[in-house]
């Protein structure tokens, strides 16, 4: 509807006679035009600190605000310890109304970094997040439209995260470095979106993820590239071009330098690649 929304942090006083700000506080505000339509924010008691969080919104304009909140202060001395985080998923209507609150014991905001998509929102608006657990491993969890969890299913580190022709999630890995050819591979797993469960994994060898595109048909297109971890053995520099997880065309580029690649690209709605190298 034309609205803006901005989601960031603030410093404030934990209570009104503070005399230090401790508190970093979440602040989400809607702006229409020249006007401040409404202003929320949270944080919690004490010292705790919410300083990491996403939002997505879904198709009925609700606003899903992913958090990660410390509880206290870290006591960094010999035998102390590190405050407890709590991770939550927040709910709002288009007039930052609270829906729900749901809290997750998964890093659901960097599992890997900002950058990385983790969060999806289908047309039904149920809600799937790629979190890491505290031993290291990955779970892909269905939240419905209510604020409860559907299934909490083992996943893997991924960059990203996009729906294929079928509605089911594809979980796109990271560069992994092949011992025997010095490249870097990248596998795709793709989970059912009815009960997370492991469909297929396909690999793609030689060759790193930069991006996706989905068509008006609901096929989906992926874009890869040898990469630019080992420039010296990149003797074929191109673009790869999949359609539903099959190659479609490829097309080489011209890189001059021993160190040459690409270093910034981009993605438009009508799917054509737009990148710059080095």
């Amino acid at each position: 509807n034309g609205s803006l929304v901005l989601a960031g942090t603030s410093y404030g006083k934990a209570y009104p006679k503070c005399d230090y700000l401790t508190e970093l506080d979440v602040i989400v505000q809607k702006i229409n035009k020249d006007e401040l339509i409404g202003t929320y924010h949270y944080s919690g008691e004490g010292t705790s600190k919410a300083y990491s969080q996403k939002i997505v919104i879904d198709n009925k304009d609700n606003y899903i605000v992913a958090s990660e909140e410390k509880l206290g202060p870290d006591n960094l001395e010999i035998g102390g310890s590190r405050a407890p985080m709590q991770r939550s998923l927040y709910k709002y209507d288009s007039n930052l109304n609270l829906l729900w609150i749901l809290e997750i014991p998964y890093e659901i905001v960097t599992p890997l970094s900002f950058e990385d998509k983790n969060i999806l929102v289908v047309s039904q608006n149920s809600i799937y997040i790629n979190g890491r657990t505290e031993n290291n491993t990955y779970k892909l969890l269905k939240i419905s439209e209510q604020g409860s969890i559907v299934y909490d299913q083992p996943s893997y580190p991924a960059v990203n995260l996009y729906f294929d022709k079928d509605k089911n999630i594809n979980v796109v890995s990271l560069p992994v470095s092949n011992q025997t050819t010095y490249d870097d591979d990248t596998t795709i797993y793709t989970l059912s979106s009815v009960n997370g469960k492991l469909l297929n994994a396909k690999l793609f060898q030689g060759v790193e993820y930069l991006g996706n595109y989905n068509d008006k048909e609901g096929d989906s297109y992926i874009y890869m590239f040898p990469g630019n971890n080992n420039p010296y053995n990149n003797t074929n520099p191109r673009i790869e071009v999949y359609k539903n997880l099959n190659l479609e065309f490829e097309r080489k580029i011209s890189l001059e330098g021993t160190y040459a690649g690409i270093m910034v690209h981009s993605i438009d709605k009508n799917g054509t690649l737009f990148f710059s190298s080095s």
